[in-house]
């Protein structure tokens, strides 16, 4: 298995717009859920509060969101997938972590 990684649809040109889908793919084969986080790219995610996880914690159709970027304003952001065992302990290391910058662009 090859590693993880973030796929964006539909995405043009690196840019996304109207309701897309976030997926992980490759992940882990011990992943239980997986928590989805859009922020800022300007934003060291790992040292902010801002981000609001969305989980998906059943993988029967892949491990993805879907996400209204309208409700974000236009500008580039930091997409991450971050996947973890059935628990997830505060200070513990996730599963992997797979970060994608995209513009918002409606």
């Amino acid at each position: 298995m090859g590693e993880s990684e973030i796929v964006l649809a539909p995405t043009k040109d690196n840019k996304v717009s109207g309701v897309i889908t976030i997926s992980l793919v490759n992940a882990p084969a011990e992943t239980k859920q997986v928590g989805f986080d859009i922020v800022k790219s300007e934003v060291n995610w790992w040292e902010t509060n801002e981000a609001e996880q969305d989980f998906d914690k059943d993988d029967s159709d892949g491990w993805s969101i879907e996400v209204d970027t309208t409700t974000y304003a236009n500008k580039e952001y930091a997409f991450l997938a971050i996947a973890y065992t059935n628990k997830i302990v505060p200070g513990e290391m996730p599963l992997a972590i797979s970060v994608v910058k995209a513009v918002i662009d409606n």
